[in-house]
């Protein structure tokens, strides 16, 4: 049975004070609306809508 090592960072003292100054992040959007959507003409059309509601912009990168 495979066991990883455990590595210890170089870094500790970095990573302490960027986990002590780090804050909660606060979404004031709300969720997408929980829906059964049958296909994915109904999904985009749905996230259309939230997105123009909410003021949101999503790039779609092409792969």
């Amino acid at each position: 049975q495979y066991i990883p090592r455990k590595r210890s960072s170089k870094h500790l003292d970095e990573l302490r004070e960027i986990n002590e100054e780090r804050e909660e992040i606060i979404n004031p959007v709300p969720p997408f609306t929980p829906a059964i959507i049958k296909s994915w003409s109904k999904f985009n059309a749905h996230l259309k809508i939230y997105k123009q509601k909410h003021h949101l912009k999503f790039r779609v990168r092409s792969s």
